[in-house]
Parts: C-alpha cells; sequence; structure tokens
C-alpha cells in the first residue's frame, strides 16, 4: 500500500508564520533558497526510489522553472499550491481565481502536461469558503488536498470534516491531510511543524496504525524546513516557535520515513479515488470553432486559432471548425487544419441572404450536435452565438482579442444582443478583458483570460545572423534596432521614425529596421519612408516588407520595439520576449500585460518618440540591463505563454466548462 508523500514548495520568507516580519514587495529582495533545499528533497527521494507531489507556489515556479522540469523529469507530480501564496479566506472569489489560473497557467506551460491537483496556502480552505471548491473544479481541477481535519489550530481547521477521501457534489475529490481520532478530536499526523514538534514515534504509531487498517495516510513538509541555515528573523514567540523549532531534524527523521514506509505521488496513491467518478460528459467533448474567414495563417487570431484547432488532444476532443466564408487561402490549405472544416457563406450582417445564412449555420450546428461552440471575430461573435443558441448548443464561448477599432454602434448593439447567450468570454489579455467588461457591460466574473502561445522551438537560441546585416549593408559594429508590424495606423511607425531621429542626435552607429508591409492604408509603408527621409535619417532605415522568417531578423536585433496604440496581446512583442531580443514597448493595450517595466523590458507613454528615445538609448548604452530585462522576459514567455501551455489551458477550461455546475452549494458528501 503505497502513502501520499507530498510537499509544499515555497521559500522560507513566504510562510504566514513570518508574514509579520516580512512584506510581500520586499520577496525579490531576498535570498532565494527554495531551488537548493528542493535539491535535497529530489536527492532523498533518488536514494529511497519514493516518489511525491510536489505543490508548486507559482512565484517560485517563475523563477526556477528548471526546478519544476526536473521535478517532473524525474516521475514526480507538479501540482499547484496557488501564485502568491495568499490564504483564500482573505481573497475574494475573483481574486482567488485569478491566483489559482496564474499558477495553473505556469506551471503547465513549464511542463507541459496539466496540473489536476492543488493545495491551498496554509490549508486555508474552511467552511467559511466552500466557493473556492466551485472555481477549482470550473478551473480544470480534479482534486484538492487542502482540507487539515485537526482542532485547535489558529489558521486552519475542518473539524468533522471525513479524514478519508471524498467527493464534494461539484465532483472534486478531497485528499485530507492525515489525522488520528481521539473521540471527536482531530490529532494532526500530516508532517510539517508537527513533524519537527512531535517526537518521530508519534508519527511512526499512527501510521503503522492507519496502514493496518488499509488506510493510506498523506503526509506534507516544506523545502525550507530542511534549511536550518535559513535567516532568522524577529515575529512574534509563537510564530518564531512554529517556524523554526528542529528544524536541524527534519531531514533525517523525513529519511527515516521513507525508508520505514512505501510512498507515491497522491495521483497514484489515490488512482482508485481518482477514477471513480462517473463520468458525467461523452468520453471527448465536442467542439467547433467558429470565425468570420481564414486569410493567413500568419495574422494573429488566425495564427492562434489553428494553434488550438490543430493542438488539442484528439483523445480529449473532436473538435469541428467553421469559416463563415471561403477564401483562396482555406482552400489552398483546407487539408492542413486537421479537422472538419464547412463554409457558412455568410459575408455580411446587412446582406439580405444573411438570415438564409444564419438558418443553414443552425441546421449545421444541429447535424454535428457540438457540445460547445467557440467564436471568434466581430460577425462570429454575433451570427455564431445566436446561431449556437438556436441549435441548442450547451456551452457557448466569445472571443475578444482586441480594442474593437472595427465595432461601431451597430455592431456594439449587436454584440450586446447575443451577449445575453454567452457563457463565457476568452480574452488573451487583462485590458482587453477591461474594456469589454466596460464597453460590453458584460460580468468580468464570467471574462476568462487565455494568453496566446508560442511554439517550443522558438524558445531555442538564435545564432545572430551576420550575413544578413552584410546584405542589408549593416556595419559590422553598428546596433540593430527593429520594430516588426505591418503597417497600420495603429501600430505608429511615425513615432519610430522620430524616435530614431532622436538617437542618431547622439550616436550614429544605430540602424533601424522595418519588417512589415501594408496592411489598412495603401501607401502607409511609402508615406513612412518620406517621413525618414524628411528628417534626414532615411540612410539609417531598413524597409525589409513581408518575411517568411522573421527569426534571421529578430537574431540581429539589439532592441526591438512596439510602439502600437492599442492591440490585445502582441505576438510580435511574445516573439520578441521569447528568442531573448531587449524590448521597448508603449504602455497602451495589452502591452503591459507582458512588459513590466523595468522587469521583462523598458516601456514608454504612447506617441512619446522621445521618451521612446531615451528607453532604447538606455539599452544601447547599457548591455547588462539590456541582457537582465531580455533574461527575465523569456523566462516569463517559457513559464506561462508557451504553446502547450496555453493548449493545456483551453484543455482544463473546456473541460472545466462541461463539468461546471454552479447550481449545487459544495459541501462534504
Amino acid at each position: 500500500m503505497n502513502n501520499a508523500l507530498s510537499f509544499d514548495i515555497e521559500d522560507w520568507f513566504q510562510v504566514e508564520n513570518l508574514k509579520p516580519a516580512i512584506p510581500r514587495e520586499t520577496w525579490n529582495e531576498l535570498e532565494l533558497r527554495v531551488e537548493a533545499n528542493t535539491q535535497k528533497i529530489l536527492a532523498l527521494l533518488r536514494e529511497s526510489g519514493a516518489k511525491a507531489t510536489f505543490f508548486v507556489l507559482g512565484w517560485v515556479a517563475e523563477r526556477c522553472p528548471d526546478l519544476v522540469r526536473e521535478i517532473d523529469r524525474e516521475g514526480h507530480e507538479v501540482a499547484s499550491h496557488g501564485y502568491a501564496h495568499r490564504l483564500i479566506y482573505e481573497m475574494t472569489p475573483e481574486a482567488f481565481k485569478e491566483d489559482l489560473l496564474r499558477s495553473k497557467r505556469i506551471l503547465e506551460g513549464i511542463t507541459g502536461k496539466p496540473v489536476v491537483g492543488y493545495r491551498a496556502p496554509s490549508f486555508s480552505i474552511t467552511p467559511q469558503n466552500l466557493w473556492a471548491l466551485d472555481i477549482l473544479r470550473e478551473s480544470g481541477f480534479e482534486y484538492d488536498s487542502s482540507i487539515f481535519p485537526v482542532s485547535l489550530h489558529d489558521r486552519y481547521g475542518f473539524p468533522g470534516s471525513d479524514t478519508k477521501p471524498f467527493r464534494w457534489p461539484n465532483g472534486l475529490l478531497e485528499i485530507p491531510l492525515a489525522t488520528w481520532r481521539v473521540g471527536k478530536l482531530g490529532l494532526p499526523a500530516a508532517g510539517g511543524g508537527y513533524f519537527r514538534l512531535f517526537p518521530y514515534w508519534y508519527f511512526r504509531w499512527i501510521f503503522k496504525r492507519l496502514n493496518r487498517r488499509r488506510e493510506r495516510f498523506t503526509f506534507y513538509l516544506h523545502p525550507w524546513e530542511l534549511d536550518p541555515g535559513q535567516p532568522r528573523v524577529s515575529v512574534p514567540w509563537l510564530y518564531r516557535f512554529r517556524h523554526y523549532v528542529n528544524l536541524h531534524k527534519t531531514e533525517p527523521r523525513l529519511r527515516r520515513l521513507v525508508e520505514s514506509f512505501p510512498f507515491s505521488s497522491i495521483t497514484t496513491a489515490y488512482r482508485t479515488e481518482l477514477a471513480t467518478e462517473t463520468p458525467s460528459r461523452p468520453p471527448r467533448i465536442r467542439v467547433t470553432f467558429m470565425i468570420d474567414q481564414l486569410d493567413s495563417e500568419r495574422a494573429g487570431t488566425e495564427n492562434q486559432l489553428l494553434k488550438i484547432v490543430r493542438g488539442l488532444d484528439r483523445q480529449l476532443f473532436d473538435v469541428n471548425l467553421i469559416c463563415l466564408r471561403d477564401t483562396p487561402w482555406l482552400e489552398e490549405n483546407r487539408d492542413s487544419i486537421n479537422c472538419r472544416v464547412d463554409i457558412g457563406h455568410l459575408h455580411k450582417l446587412t446582406n439580405p441572404l444573411a438570415i438564409t445564412g444564419m438558418l443553414r449555420l443552425v441546421s449545421l450546428l444541429r447535424g454535428t450536435r457540438p457540445d460547445i461552440v467557440h467564436t471568434f471575430f466581430p460577425v462570429a461573435n454575433i451570427v455564431g452565438v445566436l446561431s449556437a443558441r438556436l441549435a441548442g448548443v450547451p456551452r457557448i464561448v466569445s472571443s475578444r482579442r482586441d480594442y474593437g477599432e472595427w465595432m461601431n454602434l451597430r455592431y456594439v448593439l449587436a454584440t450586446w444582443l447575443a451577449n445575453h447567450f454567452v457563457d463565457r468570454i476568452v480574452a488573451n489579455s487583462s485590458p482587453v478583458k477591461a474594456l469589454t467588461e466596460r464597453k460590453e457591460n458584460f460580468d468580468g466574473r464570467r471574462i476568462e483570460i487565455i494568453y496566446n502561445g508560442i511554439e517550443d522551438d522558438s524558445f531555442a537560441r538564435i545564432e545572430r545572423d551576420e550575413p544578413l546585416k552584410k546584405e542589408l549593408g549593416i556595419p559590422d559594429g553598428d546596433k540593430v534596432v527593429g520594430i516588426v508590424a505591418n503597417f497600420r495606423p495603429m501600430k505608429r511607425h511615425g513615432t519610430f521614425i522620430r524616435a530614431a531621429a532622436e538617437i542618431l542626435r547622439q550616436r550614429r552607429d544605430v540602424v533601424f529596421v522595418l519588417v512589415g508591409v501594408d496592411a489598412a492604408i495603401e501607401g502607409l509603408r511609402d508615406s513612412m519612408r518620406l517621413l525618414a527621409e524628411s528628417l534626414g535619417v532615411g540612410d539609417q532605415m531598413r524597409f525589409v516588407g513581408s518575411q517568411q522568417d522573421v527569426r534571421r531578423y529578430l537574431s540581429i536585433m539589439d532592441v526591438a520595439v512596439n510602439c502600437s496604440q492599442r492591440e490585445g496581446l502582441s505576438n510580435a512583442i511574445m516573439e520578441y520576449m521569447a528568442f531573448g531580443v531587449p524590448c521597448v514597448v508603449s504602455d497602451s493595450g495589452g502591452n503591459p500585460d507582458l512588459v513590466s517595466s523595468d522587469v521583462h523590458g523598458l516601456t514608454f507613454p504612447l506617441d512619446d518618440h522621445v521618451a521612446l528615445g531615451d528607453q532604447i538609448l538606455r539599452l544601447l548604452n547599457d548591455p547588462a540591463l539590456a541582457k537582465r530585462l531580455a533574461e527575465n522576459a523569456r523566462l516569463r514567455i517559457e513559464s506561462e505563454m508557451s504553446l502547450p501551455g496555453m493548449l493545456s489551458r483551453y484543455r482544463s477550461f473546456y473541460q472545466g466548462l462541461i463539468s461546471l455546475d454552479t447550481s449545487t452549494q459544495s459541501r462534504p458528501t
């Protein structure tokens, strides 16, 4: 019989006992010891052959992605401990969900595997905040291990709860921490501070009796509990006692424990309990995606949709795609989409035949009977939603991926009508979510943020393409500042060129590369060329048009720029970050969601070409700063916005949507 071994991966300064002395805003300034301490645990488990579940704090995973990969690589389970180690009963449901999903997104982005288990910081799911269980279930979690049925603790406890695994009414499996019942009193036996405070024989005695009764037990520790050399801080005596008592005894006691009892991860130890839930949905979820048209595989929304369509696991999902109108690109590439593709033959809302087209869509949806319809682009977000409603589709999802420059009053009213039949809206950034709340008066609690995804090979280091510099006539020693953006007014190329003029007044060893073609207004690219000539910087500009392999150009850039006015989540910025190119971006649209100033890159006020020039010069003049920001940016993209992470997030989102049951109040059964 395997018992469940688990570790809550957080650092010494993130513990609730030390909270009075260590403000959260100082965490980045403190010594990071969690990696070395977790390595002690991994080495000990290798020696014993035991496996475990590691409930990893998202904040830690963000800074130590290689540690998370090693945990996964060695056959242990990676689960979530939330992102910022906040007590759930001190958060609103909205804040908890945001914290939870951020952690899940980071962990799944690192491992490329679904994260199905959760443990609350300080076991902070109590009888007063059972609403958290529905959010866990809705977010795709299969089990929770936050219930500690102990008595007489000031911070946590769930007296009277079952001590064996049980299911909540919403289907979520609960794995309680080990206790020993004496009448109605629950004595702690799960580990943590108790393992350091009580004698070892106490635990051995309880665990042997539990196993003799054919009951598994769930045990936990923290990495900092194996670290007697950690810094000491001044806190009230009770907190100091809880945190520092017998730290030197933890590692030898843990070694004795894993040598005396068989241990595995939670999902292995309780595999029978996890598998016993009666399925409430078909083996595969039928998802139909609907979009106005597909003109290209490279444009932002189309690119992301095709990644989702091709990447969803076909063992879990049956995927169909409906395009409201045909295009030459679709005719040529239909076979590569990897699913059934139907054409709706619906071109405009104002077309007299729009009603006929919508009725065809209703008939098509009734024939394919999807569990979920997910729409993209303005017409599909209206007609597709209404058609799905008329066809009786159980769950309808809409998308918002930009700032709706196309959305005139007619579209706003029609979208507002369609939104009455939408279960969820998926936005690709926080600002787009906020705009949707404000402009469409849509409940923010029903708006999901799922970031765009970048392919794995995008994280590969790229060698500087020196021959390309020669092709472009750029001297060997000159710096290259680039922008990747098709020419449209919102991209603000004029700001980039005016900033170039400011920079060239201070140093002449800089060349500016503009990758892109006219996308909205014919001749805009030529007008930007004329602007550069009028400012006297035409010789330092390279207008290179559209490029099949943008990576060649990114490889020669010392700084990459985005000046956009209103953009949901820029794929170009994500590519800058993924390839390790230090970037300067406008503080507009979804850009701040990607780049925190002086953390992942630098920002400047929209249309302020002087400020943009100053920020570019900061990076050109300070290589150490440029390197640090680029590394931070790369780690963020890799951990939060990888393609496997995005696909895992959509998988969890769709599964949670199907299993969502908000009509039942959660309580133990």
